[in-house]
């Protein structure tokens, strides 16, 4: 694993960045500081250029099985007007499970429904499947330092029946769909990773990610 070169940690927040802290403090204590200030954090040393923060809402169960957190709900609250965009995270005991860590798996969680936001708001597939996802989490994950093989999920033929997977030697489509906690079970933390950064090329996002139709704005109602 390469080492991580050590950078400025130290956060200015702007006021409308300090606005949005005190809004989730406000609603859910010491959590949701930590929250947003996660969030702020990936925003700025990971994300997109022009990605907008969501609001991110905890609550304290899950609607179903073993959902750690939802970005735009899947249309589930599509029903309750003003519920159903930004991110929910649902504290129920599977943030505990990895031995009390909580304020890392917290941070895992929101980086990855920011994931889906951002592929959502610059007009790209969000689902796990789609090549976005995979290229992201590749990119990402070098960017904080992690080597790991991604390559998109296919449909995969053993015998008479299909079913998704990655090919020999990559991270598996499991994984990839719980990027990135299955990447950081060894060495810093993703805070620590995301505010000490590789010190590598930016990546001209323009050129490289969206070539074609798309653009560097995000897509307004996404």
């Amino acid at each position: 694993m390469s080492k991580l070169a050590l950078c400025d940690t130290a956060m200015n927040y702007s006021p409308s960045d300090r606005a949005y802290i005190d809004a989730h403090r406000y609603m859910f204590g010491e959590l949701g500081e930590r929250v947003a200030t996660a969030a702020i954090l990936f925003r700025d040393r990971l994300l997109r250029p022009g990605f907008v923060l969501p609001l991110v809402r905890l609550a304290p169960v899950a609607p179903y099985g073993s959902c750690m957190a939802l970005s735009g709900n899947s249309s589930a609250l599509d029903h309750a007007q003003g519920l159903a965009q930004g991110i929910w995270l649902y504290l129920h005991e599977g943030m505990f499970s990895r031995h009390g860590a909580l304020h890392d798996r917290v941070d895992e969680v929101v980086l990855h429904e920011l994931l889906h936001n951002e592929l959502m708001q610059f007009g790209e597939d969000a689902k796990h499947k789609g090549e976005p996802w995979a290229r992201r989490c590749r990119e990402l994950s070098s960017r904080l330092g992690l080597q790991v093989r991604i390559e998109r999920p296919r449909s995969i033929r053993n015998g008479k029946t299909v079913s998704t997977g990655t090919p020999a030697g990559c991270l598996s489509y499991t994984d990839l769909a719980r990027w990135p906690q299955p990447v950081l079970k060894n060495g810093p933390s993703l805070r620590t990773r995301a505010e000490a950064p590789l010190c590598s090329a930016t990546v001209n996002y323009t050129a490289v990610h969206l070539e074609g139709p798309l653009s560097a704005t995000p897509v307004a109602g996404r």
